[in-house]
């Protein structure tokens, strides 16, 4: 049989998991904030005037706040009994797989976190079907996510597969500076089981590349990650590992690309909270030039 290539997965410590809404409420503070101090600075231009400004930014703050919001288990994606159980049988030879730790059998009852992917592309879509498994608590979950680069933070796209009791939720997600905020992302074929303290998914990612398949689209760095169920949100996840090389998800014989350290910290990238100050900014320069 065909030699399983190992993608080496750069582990990160332990931390202690963090509410994710903290983050939200200080979003919040900050930005009705801001609001009152551009109302108070245009309190002469006219009653009307004000009041028209108060309604569009408080839109502007309420749209914000609702795109952005952290992941909650408030999932309508539906998750089917998954009647199988997830194992090594085909890596390296149909399939993609890696594992936290090296090495370790999805199968057997050791601590194994775990995924594999494969082609499930239709004729116009670019689809990857993934197996998830990982030892969960009750209120935990486990996690997969693609980056199109080694910085985990960087809006990659993530899938959580959630623990509640002997139930599991299912979540599509967008990592941005080590928060999960609900997004909608494109799967179907979900399926779910819990037994004992393993939690298992199954699930078609599609339109990973929406109009042609190419090796480059279907290229990514994957991180394993997961983390604890705090009132209804999912809280901050932690890494336990990530290819150091992209990978290419339906190809498990390609991937001659160099293998590189991976850099496991959040992004300066821009922020709701950057979006809407932006926004507010502008309509501020705005409507004193025009006073």
């Amino acid at each position: 049989p065909r030699a399983h290539k190992k993608y080496s997965l750069i582990g990160y410590p332990r931390e202690k998991h963090s509410s994710a809404s903290a983050s939200t409420k200080g979003v919040r503070v900050y930005l009705w904030c801001l609001c009152a101090s551009v109302v108070s600075s245009l309190a002469g231009m006219g009653s009307r005037l004000v009041s028209v400004i108060t309604v569009v930014m408080g839109f502007l703050i309420l749209g914000v706040l609702g795109s952005a919001r952290n992941a909650t288990l408030n999932s309508t994606v539906s998750v089917g009994n998954l009647t199988v159980q997830v194992s090594r049988e085909q890596c390296g030879i149909s399939k993609q797989c890696v594992e936290v730790p090296d090495s370790c059998d999805p199968a057997a009852n050791s601590a194994c976190l775990f995924v594999s992917t494969r082609s499930a592309a239709s004729q116009r879509t670019t689809s990857v079907a993934f197996q998830l498994r990982g030892d969960t608590e009750d209120n935990t979950y486990i996690a997969v996510g693609l980056s199109a680069s080694n910085i985990t933070g960087g809006n990659g796209s993530v899938y959580v597969c959630a623990r509640e009791g002997s139930s599991v939720v299912f979540v599509t997600a967008k990592l941005n500076n080590d928060t999960l905020y609900m997004t909608k992302l494109p799967v179907k074929s979900v399926l779910g089981s819990v037994t004992g303290n393993v939690t298992q998914c199954t699930f078609t990612a599609e339109n990973l590349n929406a109009t042609r398949i190419r090796a480059a689209d279907t290229s990514f760095y994957v991180f394993l990650a997961n983390g604890s169920i705090e009132g209804g949100t999912l809280g901050k996840p932690v890494i336990r590992g990530m290819t150091n090389t992209s990978l290419d998800l339906i190809n498990p014989g390609g991937n001659s690309s160099t293998m590189t350290t991976p850099t496991p910290t959040t992004t300066g990238g821009t922020t709701p909270l950057q979006h809407v100050s932006q926004i507010l900014l502008v309509l501020l320069s705005v409507l004193l030039l025009s006073a």
